[in-house]
Formats: C-alpha cells, sequence, structure tokens
C-alpha cells in the first residue's frame, strides 16, 4: 500500500469524484482485513467510498465486504443502513430495497437518505407518482434539502410538467 495510492482515494473521496473503476482498482486491495489493519481509522472512508464505487460497477461481492466491514464497525449506523439498501438496489432486488427503507424510515423519518433512497428506488420501477409523493412528504419536512428540489424537479422535467 503506497502513500500515494492512499493520497489519491482521499482526493477522489474530498472531492466527490466518481470514479468508480479507479477506486475500486486502486481500493480493491486495501480491503483485506491485514491491509485496512494498517490504516487505522483512516480504513472507515475508505471502505465506504469503495463499497459505492463497487456497487456503481457491479462488484457485488467486494462492496457486500465493505459493508460488512462497516456494519461491524458501526452497526446502527444510518449511513451504513443505507449502503446495504443501495446494495439491494444494485443486486436487483428493488421491492427489498424499498421495504428496508421502510424499515430505515420506521426507525428515524426524519431520515433524509433513507427517504431520497426510497423515491429514487420508486422512480427506477416507473412508480414516479409514488416517489414524487415522497420527495414532497420529504421536502415538507426537510424544505431546504437541495439535492431533494433537484430530483423533484428533474422527475418533473422527465415527465413534462
Amino acid at each position: 500500500m503506497s502513500a500515494e495510492t492512499l493520497a489519491r482515494l482521499a482526493t477522489l473521496r474530498q472531492r466527490g469524484v466518481r470514479a468508480s473503476e479507479e477506486i475500486v482498482q486502486l481500493g480493491a486491495p486495501l480491503v483485506s482485513t491485514s491491509a485496512r489493519s494498517k490504516l487505522g481509522d483512516a480504513q472507515w472512508p475508505l471502505l465506504e467510498q469503495v463499497a459505492l464505487a463497487a456497487l456503481d460497477i457491479g462488484q457485488l461481492r467486494l462492496a457486500t465486504t465493505c459493508i460488512a466491514a462497516l456494519d461491524t464497525r458501526f452497526p446502527d449506523s444510518p449511513r451504513v443502513s443505507a449502503l446495504q439498501g443501495v446494495a439491494l438496489e444494485a443486486a436487483g432486488r428493488p421491492e427489498q430495497a424499498l421495504q428496508w427503507y421502510d424499515h430505515m424510515l420506521s426507525l428515524d423519518e426524519s431520515n433524509g437518505v433513507a427517504w431520497k433512497r426510497k423515491a429514487a428506488c420508486l422512480r427506477s420501477l416507473g412508480r414516479v407518482e409514488e416517489a414524487v409523493g415522497e420527495l414532497v412528504k420529504f421536502l415538507d419536512t426537510m424544505y431546504a434539502d437541495a439535492d431533494g428540489w433537484m430530483e423533484l424537479a428533474d422527475i418533473y422535467a422527465s415527465v413534462s410538467q
């Protein structure tokens, strides 16, 4: 593990760059328990970054490994729970993902990530009216969420409204 690799991954993460193939290529070797132990607390953001990138490019096994390690360390984390839902979506199980997001919302109805993921999942299933309803409810509660407003505007634009 080189310092250059870690620096590159950190730069991509800080800038919010979604270079999924590069992230997986650089990060996959760092996911093993022995490699991670050398990283200390720096391993946790790296695992989240690699998990998302792996989900983006369909490497579900790698994503599952990362998410399992995160869940072991942070068992009640809403961020890890959201990753589990995204993994269900990526695995082609959107109905289970919707149930997962509903479960997350039953624990914390202010969980913006779960609410937005649920809306995105509904939209991907072609259930646009339900997606709009979820986003409207979300934005009634979290009216300052710019991403939520952008998603809602995008849905309206996609159906010419």
